[in-house]
């Protein structure tokens, strides 16, 4: 007989028992029982079975399809029409009854670890008035446990795992990976902390000063001092117009008690479910996972997520400042806020952010390193570039709710510092060429291409995903950004802009809607100086003049000279649907855990002799060594130094560096990870 009262969702008296009895914490006795057996990792008979054959590296039928077509990059049925792919097997989506929105991954990746990831909406930006902080705090206190269990921390330490959280202005995303025999138990630790939090005032205490420490290093960043002074200088009452991180002085604005009372009520406000998106990676099947899923976080409150309001721009008029640098620095660092999108998938800012980063001839970075006026010269605009940590970090500010930033940072030499607003001359006349151009086909093609190449071999290569608990913490953000169907492949996915929609954006990088720092190793001192209330950097605002504010502007529509070009085709671009192909072959003398052979010093066959057999990892023919990596084909070249001195030697390094930049850029756009180095103080490779 068919069972309505399930189908609608309806409970008996005894389950409505049960929910209540999870919402205070409570559990069954035989639900204690199972949450020892848990603690001391007791397994079913079937689950251990699975343990065994997992750690022997044995896979069913099905799973080793699955995992086939997941090296292939599939994905599920929802996302073949979009990005061409296609595997509903590794992936589930749905939503609990509270409103929670789950996304499953079974079986991705090459790491043994699982992991999973919480994102909630709510972030700096909901932060009362009179406490700037406190949604960073909620992120610091939540990782310290519930009221059920001791903090997240140390279980997930004791199972070869950890835990990360950050908050930002739109958003805070709490992740953890752990050891995949574990998972269960975390993922019901980790679900607890969202259901009954520790709010008490000796943890409030604790935290601040932690969060106070973690200030004050702050306080040493350039990049920061920035950011802080780029929202500080935003209209008084602008969302932009606060202090994000907190620190024990604005968390101190109110009393112990009071804070706890906001604590709670930001909490109760804004950690409901409808606000959550959950990504869980982890090697179980769908179906176990799942069961999991309903069955740890079921209980988190159901609730109504409060709207984000349209924001307006943080600031209409052209602004420069000169600032103080606290790392011996000298540096122009311009932005630009451009409103947020209808559609993320639409990216006329992807294609941009290539054409500003070139280094080619032609390019910005080229004409000013040929000029001798930069070292090095950084694009930013908008969200994270894929699943991996980026060089330099990006700024909170860089995509929120308020727009999307656009930075370009140059590194000053004395003589570029002289040039003053003649740079930025310079950078306007390249947005001419982009403005009166469209972007070349070959070039379009090329970086379409370099996306889907990526997106195929995601699961295969390990310079893809810095680690599993990266993965689904930005999964799980791009969830806020373009739901589930989209929130793996958002970062390789072509940007289906055209000239139009490129066009609207870069009507966006006007004078007015530009602000420039200067930042400088020392003030003038004939000038007035200002200080920012939060970080204490010292600055002085500097009119623009308006003769230079007219000049940019028609820049955007005069024909100039032909100063900057677009890049040429690179070549070492891979062809269209090339994917790269995991090495899985072992050398006879590995090592017994199945780690790849590396080769030690003299342990290297030379002219094609064997030393190890005819499966080494390394083999040296002449002058050139051969490498076969797990998932990847390098290239070394090594060069005796004539010179002794390390010192010259690094000089060298350095010019040289510089001079191939070009070439270096071209093959990193291409997926070729070059890297010059010294060995020794005079080996160069």
């Amino acid at each position: 007989m068919e069972n309505r009262g399930s189908k609608r969702g309806e409970r008996s008296d005894s389950e409505k028992e049960e929910d209540r009895g999870l919402k205070r914490g409570e559990r069954s006795d035989s639900e204690k029982e199972e949450d020892r057996g848990l603690e001391r990792g007791e397994r079913s008979d079937s689950e251990e079975e699975e343990d065994r054959r997992l750690k022997r590296g044995e896979r069913s039928d099905s799973e080793e399809e699955e995992d086939r077509r997941l090296k292939r990059g599939r994905l599920s049925d929802s996302e073949e029409g979009e990005d061409g792919n296609g595997d509903e097997d590794s992936r589930r989506s749905f939503f609990l009854e509270n409103g929670l929105e789950v996304l499953l991954l079974s079986n991705v990746g090459f790491s043994t670890q699982s992991s999973a990831a919480l994102t909630v909406r709510a972030g700096s930006f909901d932060d009362p008035p009179v406490i700037h902080g406190l949604a960073h705090l909620i992120e610091h206190i939540l990782f310290r446990g519930s009221t059920k269990f001791k903090e997240l921390d140390d279980y997930l330490n004791k199972h070869d795992g950890d835990a990360n959280a950050h908050t930002e202005f739109d958003f805070t995303t709490f992740s953890f990976e752990v050891d995949s025999n574990f998972l269960e138990v975390a993922l019901k630790r980790f679900a607890n902390v969202f259901i009954n939090p520790l709010m008490e005032t000796d943890i409030l205490e604790r935290e601040i000063l932690v969060m106070d420490a973690e200030f004050l290093l702050s306080k040493h960043r350039d990049s920061d001092r920035i950011d802080q002074l780029t929202a500080s200088s935003s209209y008084d009452k602008h969302p932009l117009n606060r202090f994000p991180g907190g620190n024990k002085e604005s968390l101190g604005n109110v009393d112990l008690p009071e804070l706890k009372d906001a604590a709670i009520t930001f909490f109760k406000t804004h950690y409901v479910a409808p606000s959550m998106k959950l990504v869980v990676s982890g090697h179980r099947g769908l179906n176990v996972l799942e069961s999991w899923v309903k069955k740890f976080f079921s209980p988190l409150p159901g609730g109504i997520p409060l709207p984000r309001p349209e924001f307006s721009r943080p600031w209409d008029v052209c602004r420069s400042y000169k600032v103080q640098s606290v790392e011996n620095a000298q540096r122009l660092v311009i932005r630009w806020i451009v409103p947020p999108p209808i559609s993320y998938l639409k990216k006329p800012e992807s294609y941009l952010l290539q054409l500003f980063s070139q280094e080619d001839e032609g390019s910005l970075s080229f004409f000013f390193k040929k000029r001798q006026w930069i070292t090095s010269f950084f694009v930013c605009v908008g969200a994270h570039s894929a699943f991996t940590e980026e060089k330099s970090s990006l700024s909170l500010l860089s995509l929120t709710s308020a727009g999307r930033l656009i930075t370009i940072t140059l590194e000053l030499t004395n003589k570029g510092l002289e040039q003053g607003y003649l740079l930025v001359d310079y950078i306007y006349k390249y947005v001419s060429l982009l403005t009166r151009n469209s972007p070349p086909q070959h070039f379009m093609e090329q970086y379409k291409n370099l996306l889907e190449m990526k997106f195929e071999s995601l699961y295969i290569d390990d310079h893809l995903i810095s680690s599993q608990s990266l993965f689904v913490d930005r999964v799980s953000a791009n969830m806020l950004l373009c739901g589930n169907e989209h929130a793996v492949s958002f970062f390789f996915s072509d940007p289906t802009c055209d000239q139009k929609e490129i066009d609207d954006f870069l009507k966006h990088l006007t004078p007015e809607n530009m602000t420039i720092y200067w930042v400088v190793k020392k003030l003038p001192k004939e000038q007035d100086q200002e200080i920012e209330p939060w970080f204490g950097t010292s600055y002085v605002e500097v009119e623009v003049d308006r003769s230079l504010v007219d000049a940019w502007m028609g820049f955007k529509t005069q024909v100039l000279e032909e100063t900057f070009s677009f890049p040429e085709e690179n070549l070492l671009m891979p062809s269209k649907g090339y994917t790269l192909e995991r090495f899985d072959e072992k050398s006879e003398d590995s090592a017994e855990d199945g780690d790849d052979y590396i080769a030690e010093d003299g342990d290297i066959a030379e002219d094609g002799d064997d030393n190890n057999g005819d499966d080494n990892s390394v083999k040296k023919i002449g002058n050139i060594f051969y490498v076969n990596a797990a998932s990847t084909s390098s290239a070394y070249f090594c060069f005796s130094m004539p010179s002794v001195d390390s010192l010259m030697n690094k000089v060298f390094l350095e010019l040289l560096e510089h001079s191939l930049s070009p070439l270096l850029f071209e093959g990193s756009e291409a997926y070729i990870d070059t890297r010059i180095s010294l060995i020794d103080g005079n080996k160069l490779v």
